[in-house]
């Protein structure tokens, strides 16, 4: 039941009737905020594109002319609606403990005020939200509100259209679908909405998984220009050793036969472990009186990658402030209190200056209890 007092502890939401159910005004606000900036950046950014044809319509000329056009890859073809680059979204955390303090937030505010669906047209933190929506639907599915699964659903379909339009990470996002579709299995009585929402969400996530098992990729033609295998083996290895996933170079080296014999390199596996496990967790595993190149380094990586995990990087990743305790994004910014005014051409003390830690997805997981 809501507070009907003045009591100091009450939450003072205030709830509307709209056509799609109840909405607390707050969130119904924050939606009608951002969709008002959304249209006024889109009016701005036709107007920029307007000017600008005017201006550099000879330089575009001369581009094609040269065989420079960017519109013709398949990349620029696939964007469908303009893109531009939004402003910082931040949320600040409640700090302390305790039944009665004064503000409290949920996985579904993180969500939508931290923008994820926005964020997953930025390449560099795709993969970043969609370990966060598959932590969230392997651990809070079941206690999430309707609200919180109607901004889930929307996140997962927005990737699903991302991931069908370039075609990158396609292999993730059918990971989240196919978690999504278990969680689904597992709460089919107690489901917000009944047996028709239910019925309606495990539709909608087949439809989804049918569409990426559908996608078709090209073969790339010969048209003359630098291949892959056209680099050196030193530029090739260098590739190979900046993947992070250990499936991204099994598959690299099904292509051919000098892939597959860089691919295979004991010096590859060994730099692999090192960077995924410490030295505590490598001493047990590597056979002593050995030389590095008389061990089977990539089954030691798959033994302890089954015991341990492996590291998780991030090329963009969300940061928590230490001092004012709020979430935002690497490239972004937020109203910190410690900031300070200074005169043009001034540096601000270090002791002024806030610092803040990288969060990953399963630390923001843990930071909300587990249902029980």
């Amino acid at each position: 039941m809501p507070f009907l007092g003045n009591d100091w502890r009450a939450p003072g939401n205030v709830w509307v009737k709209n056509t799609g159910g109840w909405e607390r005004i707050v969130a119904l606000r924050e939606n009608l905020n951002r969709h008002i900036k959304k249209l006024a950046h889109d009016r701005l950014l036709v107007k920029n594109w307007q000017l600008a044809s005017e201006v550099d319509h000879s330089i575009k000329e001369w581009d094609a002319s040269q065989n420079g056009d960017l519109t013709s890859t398949p990349f620029w073809k696939s964007t469908k609606r303009p893109t531009f680059r939004k402003l910082s979204q931040y949320v600040f955390l409640p700090k302390g403990a305790g039944r009665e303090r004064s503000q409290y937030i949920t996985v579904g505010e993180i969500l939508l005020k931290l923008d994820f669906c926005s964020a997953l047209h930025q390449l560099s933190r795709f993969q970043y939200v969609c370990r966060f929506l598959e932590l969230v639907i392997q651990n809070h599915y079941s206690s999430l509100s309707g609200s919180a699964l109607k901004c889930l659903f929307g996140i997962v379909e927005e990737a699903v259209n991302v991931a069908m339009e370039t075609k990158y990470n396609v292999n993730q996002v059918r990971s989240i679908i196919k978690t999504l579709i278990k969680a689904l299995q597992l709460h089919t009585k107690s489901y917000i909405g009944g047996k028709a929402g239910w019925n309606c969400h495990y539709h909608i996530a087949h439809v989804w998984l049918n569409q990426l098992n559908n996608i078709q990729y090209e073969e790339r033609q010969d048209d003359g220009k630098p291949a892959l295998t056209d680099l050196p083996e030193e530029c090739l290895t260098q590739i190979l050793k900046k993947m992070q996933d250990h499936c991204d170079i099994t598959h690299t080296g099904e292509a051919n036969k000098l892939l597959h014999g860089l691919s295979s390199e004991w010096k590859l596996w060994r730099d692999f472990c090192r960077f995924h496990f410490s030295k505590e967790h490598l001493a047990p595993a590597i056979p002593k009186n050995k030389l590095d190149y008389e061990i089977d380094w990539k089954k030691i990586y798959k033994k302890l990658r089954t015991k341990h995990g492996v590291h998780e990087v991030f090329a963009d990743q969300l940061q928590l402030c230490c001092h004012c305790y709020c979430l935002f994004w690497m490239g972004g910014t937020h109203p910190c209190s410690i900031d300070v005014p200074l005169e043009r051409g001034q540096r601000a003390p270090e002791h002024q200056v806030a610092r803040s830690r990288g969060i990953s997805p399963k630390q923001l997981s843990d930071m909300f209890p587990l249902p029980r």
